[in-house]
């Protein structure tokens, strides 16, 4: 198991319903990126591996229980994997859905 999670979306802002109780679970450790894809989906993102980048932040986790919330709060539409960032294997949510009518965010930045 990972101690490490990477967000690229709305989990980034304090607006997020899940944000105070991310943040006091996690410690921020710097802006990053991994291989992949970012589209639009109206109120947030949705992430998918592949060569270009997304741009997010890397947190450690200090109480792995937060995932069991995140879990919920991302929902059926995305699984939670290990993915690698720039060495660092880190569990990120990728989206599990079909992306073709979605547009791409280009500069990977939500």
């Amino acid at each position: 198991m990972s101690q490490y999670l990477f967000v690229y979306g709305t989990l980034k802002y304090e607006s997020c319903i899940m944000y105070k109780d991310f943040v006091s679970n996690c410690d921020y450790i710097k802006d990053d990126f991994f291989n992949g894809t970012l589209f639009n989906l109206g109120n947030f993102p949705a992430a998918i591996e592949s060569d270009g980048k997304v741009h997010g932040k890397l947190f450690k986790i200090k109480n792995p229980e937060v995932l069991d919330r995140l879990d919920k709060y991302e929902g059926d539409s995305y699984d939670r994997k290990i993915i690698d960032i720039n060495g660092v294997k880190s569990w990120c949510y990728i989206f599990n859905q079909p992306i073709e009518n979605f547009k791409v965010i280009e500069n990977g930045i939500y």
